[in-house]
């Protein structure tokens, strides 16, 4: 049985369900694909999908609960945006660099010279504390697109609520919206 409803949004509710599980009923059905795909296999970033409930009759997934993030996503984005800003890469390149990740560009994220040029800014700034905490998001951030990447997914609803905490790093709570790029999956 379904326990406690714990959140909702555009595209359905999250109740409680077992010790470390949560069920999503849920109204986007690529979002229930990709949960069918994705069933039962280990994923580092990403809410791990766990099955399905027999008895309920409307789209529904079992996943894995993670913990909610402390603080505001868009603050920490904001924050990575304004140094991404301040290091004279702007904004629009920033997203730009991930949607193009994300469409298959062939350079690997860790690697290509734009994020290298930021990490370079980050040392310049005063407040370490801040610096690091930056580099430390931009890392999670980008082993998150990585492994959606790996999986063959884009086109990813970035809304604050979609991350939360798995294992004290960065990570997805959901895949609403996602598209399948090339049916790797």
């Amino acid at each position: 049985m379904l326990g406690k409803l714990i959140a909702e949004g555009a595209t359905g509710k999250v109740y409680e369900y077992q010790e470390g599980l949560v069920v999503k009923i849920t109204n986007d059905f690529s979002e229930y694909t990709i949960a069918n795909k994705l069933d039962g296999k280990s994923l580092k970033h990403i809410a791990e999908y766990r099955g399905f409930l027999p008895d309920v009759p409307v789209n529904h997934i079992i996943k894995e609960h993670i913990q909610p993030y402390p603080g505001s996503i868009y603050k920490m984005v904001s924050g990575l945006v304004k140094h991404w800003d301040d290091s004279l890469l702007n904004t629009s390149d920033l997203f730009d660099y991930i949607n193009n990740y994300l469409r298959r560009e062939p350079k690997p994220f860790l690697h290509c010279r734009v994020p290298l040029k930021f990490f370079d800014y980050l040392h310049t700034i005063e407040n370490r504390v801040e610096s690091v905490r930056m580099a430390y998001f931009f890392i999670q951030l980008s082993c998150i697109i990585q492994e959606l990447h790996d999986l063959g997914l884009y086109n990813i609803d970035w809304n604050e609520e979609n991350f939360g905490l798995k294992n004290n790093k960065l990570a997805r709570f959901e895949l609403g919206g996602a598209k399948i790029h090339k049916a790797k999956l």
